[in-house]
């Protein structure tokens, strides 16, 4: 099955025009709030000198106690406020600085196996247009690969150890301690038409 023309993705199409890589940065120490003037999602570069937990009007982003540096997904849509600067909350003991970059400065993936280590964002320029199976394994059973697209972080389902990437998938958003890959296995998956909720598009089946 593969996604129909109609297909418009919500934020992952790529850029005509190149934003600048970094719009704002915030820093502090201890636990902290600051508004994020933000319409749509936008990446957090973060960086403490001891472990980070971030949150998002009621969206846990990153967890704490686990890491001091990373890379997550602040998506406004998926708030409970409605504000034109959601409230970002940082949970830590120590010093730490954050960035706020635009969707279009991450580093965009083909379809291919992908390692890594601690939170990061992996976003598919256009969304993926089937659904696609894959492996996904880390150090830490507690680690989390959630969907994004269509419907907002936090309410599109996350990836099990051996599952579907969903079609209309825009970007993964990956909350890890440690090491982990991601390893695609086929886009055929039998019996499965796994669309992302939110997704403005149907499916057609593929031709026999």
């Amino acid at each position: 099955p593969a996604l129909e023309d109609d297909y418009e993705p919500r934020f992952a199409a790529v850029p005509d025009t190149p934003e600048e890589p970094s719009t704002l940065e915030f820093s502090g120490r201890g636990s902290s709030s600051v508004g994020v003037p933000a319409q749509g999602p936008v990446l957090l570069r973060f960086h403490g000198t001891e472990p980070v937990g971030i949150s998002s009007d009621g969206v846990e982003l990153v967890r704490g106690g686990r890491v001091t540096s990373g890379i997550t997904m602040m998506d406004p849509e998926s708030g409970e406020s409605g504000q034109d600067s959601p409230t970002l909350q940082i949970d830590t003991e120590g010093a730490w600085r954050l960035e706020v970059r635009p969707i279009s400065s991450a580093l965009y993936f083909a379809v291919a196996p992908l390692v890594g280590a601690g939170p990061n964002v992996i976003v598919y320029p256009g969304g993926l247009q089937r659904p696609l199976q894959a492996n996904w394994r880390s150090d830490d059973p507690g680690d989390t690969v959630s969907f994004v697209g269509g419907c907002a972080l936090g309410t599109c389902g996350q990836l099990a150890d051996d599952g579907v990437i969903p079609a209309g998938t825009e970007a993964l958003v990956i909350d890890a301690s440690g090491d982990w890959d991601i390893s695609p296995s086929e886009w055929s998956v039998d019996g499965v038409q796994s669309v992302l909720p939110g997704t403005t598009a149907s499916v057609r089946p593929t031709p026999e």
